[in-house]
């Protein structure tokens, strides 16, 4: 067979014998990818992640594997055991042809590489704490390419010839660079240090953006879906939000039948207008302030929805400590938005195989995976494993938190040994993804007495302290003697 007659799969779906050629897998993910990556102005950066991904599909090991691996599926024979290494490829070539001139060529080069490299099964450390570097030490770059070179040859040849030629690439390549430079640039002007620590999530975003695409693709195919269109949020906020006045409206209405019970609806009612007025104030970090059975669920909420249309935001996330609180608090919003089609929950007693059947499961776990639903409530593990856990499945959802209003409710339950990093993660959230955060609770903890503080502009609701007498609900009378209260006596005295 001719080369150029060759076809390269990168899927093959068993069900109606059909392949998804490297060539069609590729075009698939740039494309959402640079989508992605667009939303922090990364789409150059976005689009040759997506090109060089699976550059290394292009070489006759892979092409050997996996045809073995078809052959083996139809034949219902047991599954490979090895695989080839074709992350290796792109980030080789990247290396190769672009780690030179300027700082942030060099830079961008190392990041596009350290990604593509390790698309399957999460990033590694660029230096260890042994001084190993491993993305060297995989590609063989610069000066340790030895038998690996004759493939990577043919990756580099088939892939030219057959998805973008070396004029197009490099001009990829200089804007991705441009786009680093910008986004360092735009930073000094707004008076923001970027750390160490923001260029690490900035990776991990772009990581989350080529996970993403990849991953999304690859299901579309295998399950033979088109892609869905997107959801017209601002329509569906705007109809949330009528749903919520209905139920606002029902509040104000209900007769009170003690002076204390209109005291407290008086109570609620203000904490609610404040919440909806504070939805005109620019995205930032705020506290949210509000005294137990003061109404934070449905206030906040109300808050969400106004500055979600207000501010263009296209997401809104509640991360709460407790499986317990969240499915009693998603409850509550999901019956008052009538959102079932629109709200998701994520964490552990959710996601049942048995209960949903297997297309069914399979979604709802895409949907776990994506995060795309317009409202989720979630758990404060699930929220910091986007970020901070091993592999690619959770880090997968990252680039879906940009506009987003992210509520935390009971913030005062974050363990103390993960502040700073919380604070670094919020912080980037805010002024690089756009984010709204709300910290919620009836006892703010104090988050600043660490090295790295989280930049709160604010609280949301004035006069707390008459807010908290107004809900005060017992008096605390120090009956005690001065001496010491043996155990019979104190039991005597409970009686």
């Amino acid at each position: 067979m001719r080369e150029k007659d060759k076809i390269y799969p990168a899927h093959y779906r068993i069900i109606d014998d059909t392949y998804q050629t490297v060539e069609e897998h590729t075009a698939g993910v740039k494309t959402k990818c640079a989508l992605y990556a667009k939303a922090l102005n990364f789409a150059n950066t976005g689009e040759l992640l997506g090109l060089l991904h699976d550059m290394g599909k292009y070489t006759d090991d892979f092409y050997d594997y996996i045809t073995e691996a078809i052959y083996r599926e139809k034949n219902g024979l047991p599954e490979l055991k090895s695989s080839v290494d074709h992350g290796r490829h792109g980030a080789l070539f990247i290396l190769r042809r672009y780690h030179n001139g300027d700082v942030y060529r060099k830079l961008m080069s190392e990041i596009i590489a350290m990604i593509v490299c390790y698309h399957h099964g999460g990033m590694e450390d660029f230096i260890s704490p042994e001084l190993d570097v491993k993305l060297l030490n995989r590609t063989g770059w610069p000066d340790k390419l030895g038998e690996a070179d004759n493939a990577h040859m043919q990756a580099c040849e088939r892939f030219l010839d057959r998805v973008m030629g070396l004029e197009q690439l490099d001009e990829l390549f200089h804007a991705a660079a441009k786009e680093l430079r910008d986004f360092i640039d735009m930073n000094r002007k707004r008076d923001i240090m970027l750390s160490p620590f923001h260029f690490h999530l900035l990776i991990k975003y772009l990581y989350s953006c080529l996970i993403d695409a990849d991953r999304y693709d690859t299901y579309l195919f295998m399950q033979n879906k088109k892609e869905e269109e997107d959801i017209k949020i601002n329509i569906l906020w705007n109809k949330f939000s009528e749903k919520l006045s209905v139920k606002e409206r029902s509040f104000q209405d209900k007769k009170t039948e003690s002076e204390l019970e209109e005291k407290i609806k008086l109570l609620r009612h203000d904490i609610w207008k404040q919440c909806k007025e504070f939805s005109d104030q620019p995205t930032g970090i705020y506290t949210l302030t509000v005294p137990t059975g003061g109404g934070k669920t449905l206030s906040s909420l109300r808050y969400a929805l106004d500055h979600a249309i207000k501010s263009g935001k296209k997401r809104i996330l509640y991360v709460l400590p407790f499986t317990t609180i969240i499915e009693q608090n998603a409850d509550v919003v999901r019956s008052v938005l009538e959102a079932d089609d629109y709200l998701l929950e994520h964490h552990s007693n959710v996601v049942n195989l048995e209960e949903y059947g297997t297309d069914e499961y399979h979604y709802r776990q895409l949907l776990t995976e994506q995060w795309t639903s317009p409202i989720i409530f979630t758990t404060m593990v699930q929220f910091l494993n986007t970020f901070f856990a091993r592999g690619t499945q959770d880090l997968r959802r990252f680039h879906n938190l940009t506009d987003t209003i992210i509520i935390f409710d009971e913030i005062q339950s974050l363990p103390i040994k993960c502040i700073s990093l919380f604070n670094e993660t919020v912080n980037f959230l805010s002024s690089q993804c756009r984010d709204t955060i709300i910290l919620c609770s009836a006892t703010q903890p104090n988050l600043n007495k660490v090295k790295h503080k989280m930049l709160i502009r604010g609280e949301m609701i004035a006069d707390l302290q008459q807010k908290f007498l107004g809900f005060k609900r017992m008096n605390i009378i120090d009956k005690r003697n001065k001496k010491k209260m043996p155990y019979q006596e104190l039991a005597e005295f409970i009686k």
